[in-house]
C-alpha cells in the first residue's frame, strides 16, 4: 500500500461545525487504518481537538496557524493569507517528517476558503508527492453568493493556476466536476460522493403519531440555497392544515445553532418547530421519527452555478434515517440528478409542484424506499465506497 497522508484544511469534528468539519471527521475515521498521518490545524481557538487525538493517537499531526489571534472576525482574507504564509515557513520540517515515513501520496480536503490552495501548490511543487484534492465547496460561486466579488475573482485566478497542477481533483458533485473540467481543462477530475459514517439505515418503525400529525423535517442552515423552498413548504403546510379532516402537518427545523433569520423567513408560524444543537446520533434518531425529510434547492437563476455544483451533506443523515426523502429543486441541481439517475422516487424538479410531491409520499411502501436508499448508500456514500473511490484495497 502506498504510504499516504490525509490533510484537512478544516479540523475533523465529530459533532457540530459546518459540513466540511463533519466530512473531515468521516474521512479521518474511515481512512485511519490506511494513512500514515492525518494533518490538520486548529482553525478556531474554541475548537477542541481532544476527540481527534483520542481517535487517531500518534497518527495525528496538528500544524500551527493563527487561530489564537481571532482574525476571522476581522478579515477572513488576512487570516487566510497569514495561515498560508505560516505553512510555507513550517513546510520544510513537515516535509522531512513525511519523507522519513516514505510518504508519496497526499489526499487533501479543501476548506471553505482560498487559503488552502497555495498550501497545495507548495506541497506539489516539492516534486515528491502525488496530490489528490477533494473539493466540497465551489469557492468562487460561494464567495459570489455572499457578495464577495473580489474574493470570487481572486479565488478563480488561484484555481486556474493551481488545480491543473494537481494529480487528481475530486468534487462533491458531478456538476462541480463538469464545471472545473470545462473551466480549467483538468487532466483528472472525478465525482467523489459525500461519505457517511454508517453502513445501514435505521430500522425504526413508521411513527404511529403521523396518523394525526405528520412531521416534515429539514436539517441544516437557512441560507439562500434553501430559503425560498422552505418558505414555499411553510405556506403549503399552512394551507393543508386548514382541512380539519386530514392529518395536520408540522415543519421541524434542525440547526446547529439558532438562526437569526428564522422570523424573516417564516414569520409567525405556529406550525413550525425549531430544534437546536443536537449531536449526530440524536439528530439521526429525530430524523428517523419524522414522516418525511425535506431536501430542497432554490430555483433562483442567480444561484444556478452554486446549485449545480453543490451537494447537500444532509443526505448523510437523511439516507441513514430511512424516512421518505422529498427532493425538490431544478433539474440542473446536483441532488435531484443524483436521485433521478438511480430511479429513486419522490423527486420534483418543476417549480410550484411541491404539493404534488407531498401527495406522492404514501404511494411508496416504506420497505421499497429503504431498499432504494440502502443501495445508494452502498454504492456511493458508505465507508467502503469511500475507500473504493480512493483506490484503497478492501479491508479483511
Amino acid at each position: 500500500m502506498t504510504p499516504t497522508v490525509f490533510i484537512s484544511d478544516l479540523p475533523p469534528i465529530e459533532s457540530g461545525g459546518i459540513a466540511t468539519h463533519s466530512i473531515a471527521w468521516t474521512m479521518a475515521s474511515v481512512l485511519a487504518d490506511d494513512v500514515t498521518f492525518v494533518l490538520t490545524r486548529k482553525y478556531h481557538r474554541r475548537i477542541s481537538l481532544e476527540p481527534l487525538r483520542n481517535l487517531l493517537g500518534h497518527k495525528l499531526i496538528i500544524y500551527p496557524d493563527f487561530s489564537f489571534l481571532g482574525l476571522r472576525s476581522v478579515s477572513n482574507f488576512l487570516r487566510a493569507l497569514f495561515d498560508a504564509c505560516l505553512f510555507f515557513i513550517i513546510w520544510p520540517a513537515l516535509k522531512r517528517r513525511l519523507n522519513r515515513k516514505g510518504i508519496t501520496r497526499v489526499i487533501a480536503l479543501c476548506g471553505n476558503h482560498w487559503g488552502f490552495l497555495p498550501i497545495l501548490w507548495l506541497i506539489k511543487r516539492s516534486g515528491q508527492f502525488c496530490v489528490e484534492l477533494y473539493m466540497v465547496d465551489d469557492l468562487p460561486a460561494s464567495a459570489q453568493m455572499h457578495g464577495r466579488k473580489l474574493e470570487a475573482w481572486w479565488t478563480s485566478r488561484l484555481e486556474s493556476c493551481i488545480l491543473p497542477k494537481l494529480d487528481t481533483v475530486y468534487t462533491i458533485s458531478k456538476g462541480y466536476a463538469t464545471r472545473l473540467q470545462n473551466q480549467y481543462h483538468l487532466k483528472r477530475c472525478a465525482f467523489l460522493p459525500v461519505p457517511v459514517r454508517q453502513i445501514s439505515i435505521a430500522g425504526r418503525e413508521r411513527p404511529t403519531a403521523e396518523r394525526t400529525c405528520r412531521i416534515i423535517a429539514f436539517s441544516g442552515s437557512l441560507n439562500d440555497l434553501y430559503r425560498e423552498p422552505l418558505q414555499e413548504l411553510s405556506t403549503i403546510l399552512k394551507k393543508l392544515n386548514l382541512n380539519q379532516k386530514a392529518p395536520t402537518y408540522r415543519l421541524r427545523l434542525f440547526s446547529a445553532r439558532k438562526p437569526t433569520n428564522i422570523v424573516d423567513i417564516f414569520g409567525d408560524n405556529n406550525d413550525l418547530e425549531l430544534v437546536v444543537g443536537l449531536k449526530n446520533n440524536e439528530l439521526l434518531d429525530a430524523l428517523s421519527g419524522s414522516w418525511a425529510n425535506f431536501l430542497p434547492y432554490t430555483f433562483n437563476e442567480a444561484l444556478r452555478t452554486m446549485v449545480s455544483t453543490a451537494f447537500s451533506c444532509k443526505i448523510a443523515e437523511y439516507l441513514l434515517a430511512g424516512r421518505p426523502i422529498l427532493v425538490y429543486g431544478p433539474d440542473y441541481a446536483s441532488v435531484p440528478q443524483h436521485f433521478m439517475e438511480h430511479n429513486i422516487p419522490l423527486v420534483e424538479t418543476s417549480r410550484g409542484n411541491l404539493t404534488s410531491l407531498i401527495d406522492r409520499v404514501d404511494m411508496y411502501p416504506e420497505s421499497f424506499l429503504k431498499k432504494k436508499y440502502q443501495h445508494m448508500l452502498n454504492q456511493y456514500h458508505s465507508p467502503m465506497a469511500l475507500r473504493r473511490h480512493l483506490r484503497f484495497t478492501p479491508q479483511q
